[in-house]
């Protein structure tokens, strides 16, 4: 009874925090914000989403070797790099609220992969190191429990000693979700029921993705059309947030 009281109390407690948080840096707001440097953003912290697994967990893929955390550093302060990745994030959730109401159950987790194919100990400078460590306070202290499965590919052993002071940072219920897959990964991913068809073609699959910025692009256009109000073309009421097999014809359509 001890425990479940602490862990109520623990559990009420993170989320007021978050509430807090939201409030403070205008996270409700942020998909309709055009945060500066977005560009510079996404070219040095590339994200790419591509399918879904059986149960309709969104699959987000990121490679180190294309990160560049040490020039993103240094042109872009650390605080302005976790606003980019909170809408990104913000971005996600929203994703996974369009298809829990498409597929007719709550989706509310989602799958991540961390490709480190190439990986050198020069492409884990102190810079990215800082980078990946505010990264993962974000995930684990504001979207808690988001998180479905996460898996690291191709990982050479030198990250061993990198992952010990990375874990940290994670929460313990986290780190029970995460793998470490050799070359098998796709095996691994199979059986955990990801089909090929929602993998990217150069882990064999045939999904071509859509990278974050135009994720957030598209949640933004989406959200502003819900948005928008009635319109009236004559006789016809026009409501946007209907489908379109049900809206009138549009003036210049």
């Amino acid at each position: 009874r001890c425990f479940k009281s602490n862990r109520a109390e623990r559990s009420a407690k993170m989320i007021q925090e978050q509430l807090q948080w939201r409030a403070q840096n205008g996270v409700d707001q942020i998909l309709s914000r055009n945060i500066p440097d977005d560009k510079l953003f996404h070219e040095c912290w590339p994200t790419m989403f591509y399918g879904k697994d059986k149960w309709g967990h969104v699959i987000m893929v990121e490679r180190l070797q294309d990160m560049h955390g040490a020039y993103l550093r240094a042109h872009m302060s650390d605080e302005d790099i976790v606003l980019h990745r909170t809408q990104v994030m913000e971005a996600l959730q929203a994703e996974k609220k369009r298809l829990s109401k498409k597929l007719g159950h709550r989706v509310y987790k989602h799958i991540v992969i961390f490709d480190m194919s190439s990986l050198s100990m020069s492409d884990f400078s102190k810079s990215t190191r800082t980078l990946i460590n505010h990264l993962v306070k974000l995930s684990s202290d504001q979207y808690t429990e988001t998180l479905w499965h996460m898996y690291i590919i191709n990982a050479p052993f030198v990250f061993r000693a990198v992952w010990q002071a990375v874990k940290a940072f994670v929460e313990p219920d986290t780190i029970r979700k995460i793998k470490f897959t050799g070359g098998k990964y796709v095996d691994a991913m199979l059986v955990d029921g990801i089909p090929l068809s929602s993998l990217p073609e150069r882990f064999g699959g045939s999904h071509s993705g859509e990278s974050a910025k135009d994720l957030v692009e598209r949640i933004r256009a989406n959200e502003h059309s819900e948005a928008l109000p009635f319109r009236i073309e004559g006789k016809d009421r026009v409501q946007l947030d209907q489908p379109c097999s049900k809206r009138a014809v549009l003036v210049g359509a």
